[in-house]
């Protein structure tokens, strides 16, 4: 148990350290386990908030249950959350039945570069957790 306090506040220590290095942070969060593991240590780190932008890249293939989930503690939470979606690709019908390997990909991708351009005074940095969201543009 030592050991897992030790790389949690290794974890708390980095992130406050990136937050006062950077003058706007992104966290990624894919509403899944590192990500969400990612969020619940960057709250502890200040203290039950989380003073950066906080985005999620929709491909609205989700479960129901994940949506209900994300909405449940974005509001409890009092997150700056912004929900990135594809809306070119999903009017083209962009599926997984139609594209089973590329169809997260290109409404990921086509989201995070619409994420940069709206809000590129916005966030500066981001904690990549998931490897959708590492996609490069």
């Amino acid at each position: 148990m030592d050991h897992l306090v030790e790389l949690k506040n290794k974890s708390v220590y980095t992130i406050r350290e990136e937050h006062c290095r950077f003058k706007n942070i992104t966290l990624l969060w894919s509403i899944v386990k590192d990500s969400a593991t990612l969020l619940w240590i960057t709250r502890k780190a200040f203290l039950g908030r989380i003073p950066f932008l906080t985005v999620y890249f929709d491909t609205s293939f989700k479960f129901p249950e994940l949506y209900k989930f994300s909405s449940k503690y974005t509001e409890q939470w009092h997150l700056d959350f912004i929900v990135g979606r594809n809306e070119q690709f999903l009017a083209g019908g962009m599926c997984p039945e139609r594209n089973r390997l590329g169809c997260y990909a290109f409404l990921k991708k086509g989201a995070l570069k619409q994420v940069i351009d709206k809000y590129k005074n916005k966030g500066e940095g981001g904690y990549h957790t998931s490897k959708p969201a590492r996609i490069t543009t």
